[in-house]
């Protein structure tokens, strides 16, 4: 624009100028000062002070030169009558200002004279036929009257006279329509494909792509160029049932459609967000197998992305009846409760379920396990004890009474822990989760530092580079006075898990006990700040204020 071309030299000579505009008199006043004056405010969109700079202006005496800025400003406050009032004026000085011509074509467009900008950008291609913007226009006014030769020749001379960039993309859009026009659907498969090799963003260019593919019959690639243009724009409902009527069209034409195929394509337009396409994809997928497992699972996300989620709970518990002894679908129905998903009613299905069969392991092993999400202690122990009773699998028992210990551990009830601990490692004796539940027990509750010691060596050799039981092997060190080895191993675990709440505790107590009291106050004080139970954070407190006495 012009202003951008003279703002730094407006800045210049703003200072010199200010004094007599601040009044708002411009008699007396240098005409080129105004007109830079008019310029600047016309920069700022203070359209009152640029009307008072041409009303003193414009007059019979004036350059005609001003007008270039006169006719930015009546463009911009949308005064195109008086625009068109001037053309004759304007055309006798500023015929080959290219800024101002392309102003009058745009306010003759705005005002309902089409001929009159159709015949004035095309005069104007031939005074500057390397301008993209002109031969654009022109090529769409040449198009316009069904001047398809004259249009495309015109594209043809900009894109042999300059350097192919990303912006061509749309003067191959032109020449694709063109060529489509002209039934040459070779060459407007060519343009359109170069158009888009130019602009992948584009989404016109991928919607007439999959038009010429559809006018051709080739339903894949319609298919691909729509959901292109659908994963460009989100959401069209034209377009989305175009590409379901060519998938039922495909369907027909091919009724031994293959499953998997039909799932994937589902799966693709899931992914591209597409959600209720898939969903209408995929329910044709389960009318030719309703069993097929991946496409029910797909069809229970769906249902979720759609916000329906009380049809896919009713759609799981319907399969669930089907197939009561499928963990897939019990694992299903946990992880939409953990996602927040109709909790109470996945509850409810669950209880049913285990009271219609109360041998069926699985609806009440997913109880036990949500009630110990939920801290309903009481309950989730209920429900361990029945899958005890009911499970014959060793591993399986030994992984509930671990579960079982951890309850009886927090609750404070040694005996039953104890019990539960020498039960478990009868079923499993090297089952390192118990046995480093139960070590971290004896050095604490238990104070039996041997059997801690024989026990955390059973969980070390099964995972010797887990940090969880070497964090137990340091306590058992500090536990028997060993505070330099205990300190090593729990400074390299620092660093390796800096958040975790009981290493940061345990150094902290160790390095305390080696006198380096500072040093222990401020580790300390980081366990606070870890993520861990509140009782303990709680007599970490009390110790740091302990220690403070004692410093």
């Amino acid at each position: 624009m012009n202003q951008i071309r003279l703002s730094f030299l407006i800045f210049l000579l703003l200072n010199s100028v200010h004094i007599f505009f601040a009044k708002e008199t411009f008699q007396d006043s240098n005409p080129y000062h105004i007109y830079l004056w008019s310029c600047y405010n016309q920069f700022e969109k203070k359209t009152s002070i640029v009307k008072d700079c041409f009303d003193v202006l414009i007059n019979d005496d004036c350059s005609v030169y001003i007008y270039a800025g006169y006719i930015d400003y009546l463009f911009s406050t949308k005064q195109y009558k008086t625009i068109i009032q001037l053309i004759s004026k304007i055309d006798s000085a500023l015929g080959d200002h290219l800024e101002t011509q392309l102003t009058l074509v745009k306010a003759l467009e705005l005002s309902g004279k089409n001929k009159e900008a159709e015949a004035r950008i095309i005069a104007l291609q031939n005074k500057f036929p390397t301008n993209a913007e002109v031969v654009y226009g022109c090529a769409l006014a040449y198009m316009r009257n069904n001047q398809n030769m004259q249009a495309e020749k015109v594209l043809n001379h900009y894109l042999e006279s300059t350097t192919e960039k990303p912006m061509h993309f749309i003067f191959y859009y032109l020449k694709a329509q063109i060529a489509a026009h002209d039934n040459k659907q070779n060459q407007a498969r060519e343009y359109i494909n170069k158009c888009l090799q130019l602009n992948p963003s584009f989404d016109q260019g991928w919607l007439f792509c999959g038009l010429l593919h559809e006018l051709e019959g080739n339903l894949n690639e319609a298919i691909s160029g729509y959901r292109n243009f659908l994963q460009i724009v989100g959401h069209d409902s034209a377009v989305e049932q175009q590409i379901m009527s060519l998938l039922l069209k495909q369907q027909q034409s091919s009724p031994k459609t293959n499953v998997r195929e039909m799932f994937e394509e589902s799966l693709m337009l899931y992914r591209q967000h597409q959600h209720s396409l898939a969903l209408k994809r995929i329910e044709h997928c389960l009318q030719i197998d309703s069993t097929y497992r991946p496409a029910r699972l797909l069809k229970i996300e769906l249902l979720c992305a759609l916000q329906q989620p009380a049809e896919a709970i009713q759609l799981l518990q319907t399969w669930i009846h089907q197939a009561p002894k499928e963990d897939i679908w019990y694992r299903t129905a946990h992880l939409l409760y953990q996602a927040g998903i109709e909790k109470d009613k996945i509850i409810a299905i669950l209880e049913h379920l285990e009271q219609q069969n109360n041998h069926n392991l699985l609806p009440i092993l997913y109880l036990a396990d949500i009630h110990l999400k939920n801290k309903s202690l009481e309950q989730a122990e209920q429900y361990l004890k029945k899958t005890l009773a009911l499970s014959t699998n060793a591993t399986l028992k030994t992984k509930i009474i671990y579960q079982l210990a951890i309850l009886y551990f927090n609750e404070k009830n040694h005996s039953a822990f104890a019990q539960a601990v020498d039960h478990g490692l009868d079923l499993e004796p090297n089952f390192a989760p118990l046995a480093n539940l139960a070590a971290y027990y004896y050095a604490t509750k238990g104070k039996n530092l041997k059997k801690a010691q024989k026990l955390i060596e059973v969980a070390l050799a099964q995972q010797k580079n887990n940090p969880h039981y070497l964090d137990t092997q340091a306590l058992i060190w500090y536990k028997e006075g060993n505070y330099q080895k205990a300190g090593q191993l729990l400074t390299q675990l620092s660093a390796q898990l800096s958040r975790d709440f009981y290493i940061q505790k345990h150094l902290g107590k160790t390095l305390f006990k080696q006198g380096h009291k500072q040093l222990a106050l401020d580790v300390m004080k980081k366990a606070i700040l870890c993520t861990g139970p509140e009782t303990q954070k709680k007599k970490c407190l009390q110790i740091v204020d302990q220690w403070k006495t004692q410093r």
